[in-house]
């Protein structure tokens, strides 16, 4: 039986460089094989920098590859769903960046193609692999802050006007937008605090000229039995990512919840009547580096996801229905599942 997992990367994209890779080099049990560009000399430059052993053009020929076991996929997110479909058909595992799709129904054809295949699929979703994570979701199931009633999560940053042309993010043909590409960790993040799919949503936004993209998203997310969370999204105000679950008997505020790392990340516990508590799970150590330890233990080792890629779907189909709401105004959307 192997004893590394052999990663290929699909594109050059900048994540790749500095969040992926160097996990890769950390973990205990991968190895950076190749990389693939749409032109050979992209790859190549993008292989001496980054100490990659093979550069390859095109996508097809790295997902071929006898050497390579599994694909990370750093592509723009209107291509996620295609190269996670063709990567699963090709027998090699998937890490792919989120979103996992342009919609639900995509999400749930990439979803089924790697269970077909038989081969283990993550969305980089990495937060929910952390030692943070798994503390918090710990206190939730022994009731340390009581029944959640309600959540705020919010991931905002600035895109520098100079930065907005050109950039994949901007565009409405790639699935871009600040829902999308940041608005989405919220989003899961009230998923996993409530520990159940939202039935609705309700959300405004700004949207840039000339029928472009979503720019910043604010919007509340409806749970069963009258409990509802808050997220916003925004490529146009900066501010430290933030989260916050509160119960009927007190609540947990997270530092960093999205990349926990270094001392920084803490998580306080206030339960009523009690001292409050504060822990960090966190060295500093890469944000994907347990995911990709866990991801390597289900290949390596046939060890059980504590995530199955079917969350992705329910947050795909989340995102749809705030998507839907935004562009009707604010009018509350039904989440509906594929």
């Amino acid at each position: 039986m192997a004893d590394r997992v052999r990663w290929g990367i699909l594109s050059a994209a900048t994540i790749a460089a500095s969040q992926f890779i160097p996990a890769v080099r950390a973990s205990r049990r991968g190895v950076l094989e190749a990389v693939a560009a749409r032109e050979l000399p992209r790859a190549e430059a993008f292989a001496r920098g980054n100490g990659i052993r093979r550069a390859l053009a095109g996508y097809a020929e790295l997902i071929a590859d006898p050497e390579v076991d599994a694909v990370y996929i750093p592509l723009p997110n209107a291509l996620h769903a295609e190269w996670t479909i063709a990567a699963a058909r090709a027998g090699k595992h998937v890490l792919c960046e989120k979103p996992l799709a342009s919609d639900a129904v995509e999400a749930a054809q990439a979803v089924a193609a790697c269970e077909r295949a038989g081969v283990v699929h993550f969305e980089s979703f990495v937060y929910r692999y952390h030692p943070q994570t798994l503390r918090i979701a710990r206190w939730l199931r022994e009731g340390s802050i009581g029944e959640v009633r309600n959540v705020h999560a919010a991931f905002h940053f600035r895109m520098r006007d100079e930065r907005r042309t050109g950039d994949i993010r901007m565009s409405v043909p790639l699935a871009g937008g600040a829902l999308m590409d940041v608005g989405c960790y919220p989003i899961s993040w009230l998923r996993f605090a409530f520990g159940e799919e939202p039935t609705a949503a309700t959300a405004q936004a700004v949207f840039a000229k000339d029928g472009g993209v979503d720019t910043h998203v604010v919007g509340m997310l409806h749970f069963r039995h009258g409990r509802a969370g808050t997220f916003s999204g925004s490529f146009d105000s900066q501010t430290t990512p933030q989260a916050r679950i509160v119960g009927t008997g007190g609540e947990i505020v997270v530092a960093q919840p999205y990349h926990p790392r270094g001392p920084g990340a803490t998580v306080t516990l206030h339960r009523s009547g009690q001292p409050a508590e504060e822990h960090c799970d966190t060295a500093d150590e890469p944000s994907f580096l347990a995911a990709l330890e866990h991801f390597h233990a289900c290949v390596l080792d046939g060890a059980q996801p504590v995530l199955t890629s079917r969350d992705a779907i329910g947050n795909m189909a989340a995102i749809d229905a705030v998507r839907r709401s935004a562009l009707a105004g604010g009018v509350t959307e039904p989440v509906r599942q594929p």
